[in-house]
């Protein structure tokens, strides 16, 4: 069929708001399905094993502990020294940490050591400082029970818990010199107080016991 001039303009007509009606509907579904991504977005889950070190992102201000850190002492090779100074430094430094401090936290302190003491030395601190916090922790938990104790039962609970946070060579380098002058001094509170022993029996066994823990008794002379 041949179009008169006036049908094909409303042709033309046509095809002009057939195309706009299309345009229009393109862009709004285009807006709706906008709309349903907005509503359907959540939260990305954080990358597993990423932690952020921007002092903004903690719950504490790490400055205080890692100033006090700065003076652990290290070898002529670099090897951070475990003794009893460092047991006293650990003790400060994690005190000044809030009570019930969260694992993500303790990580991120446990992460800054390391970058202040690059190399082993930095791991090892690291993991003391990790271990003494919650040694700490439980061990002011502990307080009021040990209280009611006697005093070696105290002291062979507290060692317990010492292993629980500590391998056997750190227990003895952090704590062992402190242990043995506890034990001598309840041992030699015992000789003092057993109504069985003469004076000189006394002074005999003071004199055995004082030989027995020479290496940890300060000069006398």
């Amino acid at each position: 069929m041949i179009l008169t001039p006036p049908r094909r303009g409303l042709a033309a007509l046509a095809i002009v708001f057939t195309l706009a009606v299309l345009a229009l509907y393109l862009a709004q579904t285009g807006r709706q399905d906008q709309l349903r991504y907005d509503l359907n977005w959540q939260q990305p889950e954080p990358t597993p094993g990423k932690r952020p070190i921007s002092p903004n992102s903690w719950s504490f201000d790490f400055r205080p502990l890692g100033d006090i850190l700065q003076t652990a002492r290290l070898d002529g090779e670099g090897r951070l020294i475990v003794d009893a100074d460092l047991a006293d430094l650990l003790e400060t430094a994690t005190n000044t940490l809030p009570d019930h401090l969260d694992s993500d936290n303790l990580e991120r302190a446990g992460l800054l050591v390391r970058k202040n003491f690059p190399g082993k030395s930095g791991e090892r601190l690291s993991h003391l400082v990790e271990g003494y916090y919650r040694y700490g922790h439980m061990s002011r938990e502990g307080r009021q029970r040990f209280e009611a104790l006697s005093a070696r039962a105290a002291l062979a609970e507290q060692t317990a818990l010492q292993h629980q946070h500590f391998d056997e060579s750190d227990v003895r380098a952090l704590f062992g010199r402190k242990m043995l002058l506890q034990s001598y001094l309840l041992s030699r509170r015992d000789i003092n107080e057993d109504a069985a022993l003469s004076t000189q029996e006394k002074q005999a066994r003071l004199a055995e016991l004082n030989a027995s823990f020479s290496q940890i008794l300060p000069d006398r002379q």
